[in-house]
């Protein structure tokens, strides 16, 4: 595994358990996804999902 995929593993594990829901999360995993997966419809279409993701922790302020 290269530094880029282990850092979108543990990004998405932690996202996905709920341990860093937060905005920068998101958009990191936006950015790794794009340049791990160039041209995927599937992943672009999930990186189209996270780029209107909001941080539920941030609304209740």
């Amino acid at each position: 595994m290269n530094e880029a995929t282990l850092e979108l593993d543990t990004l998405l594990r932690r996202f996905v358990d709920g341990d860093d829901t937060s905005l920068a999360a998101a958009n990191r995993l936006e950015l790794l996804l794009s340049d791990l997966f160039p041209g995927d419809e599937m992943v672009n279409d999930r990186v189209g999902d996270l780029a209107q993701y909001t941080d539920p922790a941030a609304a209740n302020f």
